[in-house]
């Protein structure tokens, strides 16, 4: 608390009391003393210069955009929100620095919708009539853009239903050459006599092989299943797709 510097009126010693006290009692001569105090109230309006106001402050944020000033037209803007909270153009002011552009019509080739920004969310609460409009025409112009700009999938690449049928042929054909070239051998050490059973060795061998195959062709089969079911679900997918193209472009949007 400050010290006032007075003078008693009835003995003239110089007195210091703390300011806020309306009286006191001099020390040396003990008359009471009273502070009198003057307060001035001021009405209408007050003009101060040197002082910024909200117009300036947004004058001034937007030129820092168009010079790409970025971050400071961010702080400016900010200044002006300090100053009025709901203030609309501040908070698009805002998204423009953060989003590096430096106008608002910019605003229709960002590669987000607006309505995913909590500042333009902001504007448009704040906002009403031609402003708001105007915000509202940004925001459906830039969402038509980017929907146009959405391509749709292609058709997924066709996989043939697995058959068992199938796969055992070919597991069997895989092994002719092998039994035969087999049973040819087995023969020749045999004798020539051997060469009527070559039918039974080469259908032995046939046999043998095919199981073999097919044990280690297992695997493959599993695959070729797995396949033809992720083809299914794909296709159905982009069936869905075709039939309402809008829809999906709807729900790449919201994902974004």
């Amino acid at each position: 608390m400050s010290l006032i510097a007075l003078t008693c009126p009835n003995c003239g010693s110089k007195l210091d009391v703390e300011d806020g006290k309306e009286f006191y009692y001099c020390s040396y001569c003990g008359t009471k003393v009273t502070h009198d105090k003057q307060k001035i109230e001021l009405s209408g309006n007050v003009n101060v210069t040197g002082i910024a106001t909200k117009e300036t402050l947004l004058d001034k944020a937007f030129i820092q955009l168009r010079n790409q000033e970025y971050k400071d037209a961010d702080s400016t803007f900010q200044r002006v929100l300090d100053i009025d909270p709901r203030c609309p153009k501040a908070y698009i002011g805002r998204l423009l620095a953060s989003l590096e552009r430096d106008s608002m019509e910019s605003l229709v080739y960002n590669d987000r919708p607006l309505s995913k920004y909590v500042l333009f969310e902001r504007a448009l609460e704040f906002s009403s009539g031609e402003e708001k409009q105007q915000y509202l025409d940004l925001e459906q112009r830039c969402l038509r853009r980017i929907k146009e700009g959405i391509a749709l999938p292609t058709c997924p690449e066709q996989v043939d239903e697995p058959n068992f049928g199938k796969y055992l042929l070919k597991c069997l054909m895989k092994g002719v050459p092998t039994s035969l070239i087999g049973s040819l051998i087995l023969a020749l050490f045999m004798g020539a006599d051997a060469f009527s059973g070559i039918s039974s060795i080469f259908l032995f061998l046939l046999a043998v092989t095919t199981v073999m195959n097919a044990i280690k062709f297992n695997d493959e089969y599993y695959q070729w299943k797995l396949k033809y079911q992720y083809y299914l679900e794909e296709k159905q997918k982009y069936d869905a797709i075709v039939a309402d193209p809008e829809g999906y472009k709807d729900s790449v949007v919201r994902g974004m």
